[in-house]
């Protein structure tokens, strides 16, 4: 099987696979929301976006760092213990801050803080996690399925725990995905072979290993700590749209991860021709199809929406314009990387949350959400075309005119001026589309960078 056949296997079996995972976590969301009301959902849906956060950051960037190590070598075995001991202080550590934080926000009691205090084994179940290498040895099948275990199982448990209403409070939710990622980590060491030794961390030595997968996390941690910003500022100065935010959010980070496995595999390609010509698909994809879903979504709710939905759109308008900015971007910053451009990538990430986090936190400060909503969104825009640049890639003119029609639509959406200016944009897309099958072209210094990077 070529390269591109075996990306396009793998991309779909990825995709398919976390598409599954992701439409179980909304489920579940689903049943909170039912279980708790909206206002409840709030607190407890905030929580579980903590988790998400700790699972994240104390990764420490072994995810990516492990997919360009072959476990077949000797040492394998010896970094990938120091890795473990290294991700585990970090989880205790964000642990205890997380505890401490939840305990001074709600007094030590609370639907948040129960929901926190059942979810804190699953932190640490967390680290028993052995994706990367099993698709490092070209089983990427088992590879993205070990990783989607743990909310389809905290489903399950939750509907057993609903059997006794005792039990069916935030702390036995809680206790439903700490259950869930209990049976992910015993399914993951079966998959693995049952390699206990490698349940156990070792200090070693291992200064120059934790730098280098520190400076992949960095991204990753300032990436989160952005994200986290929006939905902690929306609480304290628009807390009825924080529920609607969080839900939108789950959608956009669902989308993302599929983006991810796609991602994943182009770590190994990006120095390739296929690789960017697999990359450039997929964002001209996003772009286009943005464009298209944002003018309908636009003349649904002007035609047949309640004055309630005409009243919300222009607070989920610019959310929604930002996950479509988010989704590129993520390829982008998987070329860089497999591109060994980190570096220069982590300058960009740095700039941009800052001005993004300032702009933002100025916005909260004069009361003014709809403003903060719309400062996230263009510092993002600055981001990515900061992020093509580097990877010595342009837009053509329609995928200027697609990125013009989803801010029209966005902007503008109750002027009939805006709105038609934005539709004939969107047909200048579909021309362009039509005629060079990609919405972004690649300068000279793409192919140089390539070469280089070798």
């Amino acid at each position: 099987m070529n390269t591109t056949a075996r990306m396009q296997a793998g991309f779909v079996a990825g995709a398919a696979l976390y598409t599954l995972g992701q439409s179980c976590t909304l489920l579940f969301q689903w049943l909170l929301v039912r279980q708790f009301g909206l206002q409840g959902y709030g607190e407890v849906g905030l929580a579980h976006l903590w988790l998400m956060s700790v699972l994240f950051v104390a990764d420490l960037g072994y995810a990516s760092w492990f997919l360009r190590e072959d476990p077949a070598s000797p040492d394998w075995g010896d970094r990938w213990r120091r890795a473990l001991f290294h991700r585990l202080l970090a989880t205790l550590f964000l642990d205890l801050v997380w505890t401490a934080a939840a305990w001074w926000s709600y007094g030590g009691q609370g639907n948040a803080f129960e929901y926190t205090i059942a979810v804190l084994p699953a932190t640490l179940l967390g680290l028993v996690g052995y994706s990367a290498p099993l698709l490092a040895q070209g089983k990427r099948l088992l590879g993205f399925a070990v990783q989607q275990v743990a909310m389809p199982v905290a489903i399950l448990a939750w509907l057993v725990l609903h059997l006794h209403p005792e039990s069916a409070g935030p702390a036995g939710a809680g206790l439903a995905v700490s259950v869930g990622y209990l049976v992910q980590a015993l399914v993951n060491v079966a998959a693995f072979g049952m390699r206990w030794q490698l349940l156990c961390p070792s200090p070693g030595r291992s200064r120059q290993m934790l730098g280098m997968s520190l400076q992949l996390s960095l991204m990753g941690m300032v990436g989160t700590l952005h994200d986290r910003l929006t939905p902690l500022l929306l609480a304290a100065i628009a807390p009825a749209f924080l529920p609607i935010y969080l839900m939108i959010g789950y959608l956009v980070n669902g989308a993302s991860g599929v983006f991810n496995q796609f991602n994943r595999l182009l770590l190994i390609e990006a120095r390739s021709e296929v690789g960017e010509r697999w990359a450039t698909a997929l964002i001209s994809l996003v772009l286009g199809f943005s464009a298209l879903g944002m003018q309908l979504l636009v003349a649904v709710i002007d035609a047949a929406g309640t004055a309630e939905q005409r009243a919300w759109i222009v607070w989920v308008a610019p959310v929604l314009a930002a996950g479509m900015v988010i989704l590129p971007s993520s390829v982008l910053s998987a070329l860089l990387i497999g591109r060994h451009r980190e570096a220069a990538l982590l300058r960009v990430l740095l700039l941009g949350f800052l001005c993004s986090g300032l702009l933002q936190l100025a916005a909260a400060a004069w009361t003014a959400p709809q403003w903060l909503l719309w400062a996230r969104l263009l510092c993002l825009l600055g981001m990515a075309g900061a992020a093509l640049r580097l990877c010595g890639l342009w837009l053509n003119l329609g995928g200027y005119a697609a990125l013009l029609s989803v801010l029209l639509a966005a902007a503008l959406w109750s002027s009939p001026a805006g709105r038609g200016i934005a539709a004939i944009l969107l047909l200048a897309t579909a021309w362009k589309a039509w005629r060079h099958h990609n919405l972004l072209r690649a300068s000279a210094r793409s192919a140089r960078w390539r070469a280089i990077s070798w």
